[in-house]
């Protein structure tokens, strides 16, 4: 993609949003249109450009060599791309603190209204390392919120957190606590708790022999658990063991 260089800027205009966004929709890729559209039900096709991940990419490091802060003031969220171009340059500030760190995220978190925007964005800052350990309490908030689009945003961070067993108990109180009957928030949270078996089987298959997890849940981790190439065929069997007994009592 050539011409990248004229959207490094140190202020951004609406007429220099309104020239990136026709730059944008020429980039577009119609079969990709389709495609994307279709693996995200909740939103129109007319939600999408069809501009593919790294073409996207390019574009969001180009616009952060510039001003990134002037840029985030104009994304609307007429299309995924504008949100998705918004979440990349957030994502590589450089930020001076962790309280504009944590403003920043919640400004994000409000765009947020699909499973696609979540996941390529949450837990990706360039700076998340440095602010980890203060910001696994601050997004508590989100777990705990009535918007089942901050609650997966929280449970999709938390994967940042797996493998360090220092967090582990309080992932799944977490887990156990959160009712909010939303699929992807079901997906999200079968999703965490499979990858846990990952780093933590034999603690996690106790949890799973007891926790407050629905049964459309339960069966969307067994399937997660059943997906993994990470688990070892002995530990599935294990756990498809289980499986149909619990089926048996919940029929």
């Amino acid at each position: 993609m050539d011409n990248l260089q004229r959207f490094i800027l140190e202020k951004w205009t609406q007429n220099d949003y309104d020239s990136l966004l026709l730059f944008v929709k020429e980039q577009a890729d119609f079969k990709y249109k389709k495609f994307h559209s279709g693996i995200v039900p909740n939103k129109s096709p007319h939600y999408f450009i069809g501009v593919r991940m790294p073409e996207l990419r390019k574009i969001g490091k180009a616009i952060s060599k510039g001003n990134g802060r002037s840029f985030l003031k104009f994304p609307k969220k007429n299309y995924y791309e504008e949100s998705i171009l918004y979440g990349i340059v957030l994502c590589n500030l450089k930020t001076e603190n962790y309280n504009e760190f944590c403003t920043l995220f919640d400004s994000f978190v409000l765009r947020i209204d699909n499973w696609a925007v979540c996941d390529l964005i949450s837990g990706k800052s360039r700076d998340f390392n440095k602010y980890k350990k203060e910001y696994f309490s601050y997004i508590e908030k989100y777990i705990y919120s009535d918007n089942p689009w901050a609650i997966r945003y929280g449970i999709i961070t938390m994967f940042q957190y797996k493998n360090n067993k220092e967090y582990l108990s309080e992932i799944l109180n977490r887990l156990n606590s959160i009712t909010y009957d939303f699929y992807y928030v079901k997906m999200a949270k079968a999703w965490l708790t499979a990858e846990l078996f990952v780093y933590y089987f034999d603690r996690m298959f106790k949890f799973l022999l007891k926790n407050n997890f629905d049964r459309e849940t339960m069966v969307m981790t067994f399937g997660k658990i059943r997906d993994s190439y990470r688990i070892s065929e002995e530990n599935k069997e294990k756990v498809n063991f289980f499986k149909k007994k619990y089926l048996d009592n919940t029929l």
